[in-house]
């Protein structure tokens, strides 16, 4: 089986961010299959309203195909908890 992906692929265009600085903060997931951009912009509302953001990459996504296939929704989970483990350590 062939695997089409657009090319070519742009690991910066997918990457995880973090926004602001401030003593409340925010972690925001994007969906299945989907990337941190994909909520950049509500993150970077909220920080303009004095909160900190975490846009990061659940586990097999913002990377290949390939990569997700290898995953499951506990390796998603867990991601999900250390970022939010990370964002509550800054807070």
């Amino acid at each position: 089986m062939t695997v089409r992906t657009l090319a070519p692929f742009n690991p910066e265009g997918v990457a995880p961010w973090h926004l602001g600085s401030a003593k409340r903060g925010v972690l925001l997931l994007h969906g299945f299959a989907g990337t941190p951009p994909e909520l950049r912009y509500l993150g970077e509302a909220l920080a303009a309203h004095q909160w900190r953001c975490a846009g990061p990459a659940l586990a097999g996504h913002a990377t290949t195909p390939a990569d997700l296939a290898k995953t499951r929704w506990q390796d998603w989970a867990a991601s999900a908890q250390e970022a939010l483990d990370e964002i509550t350590g800054e807070c």
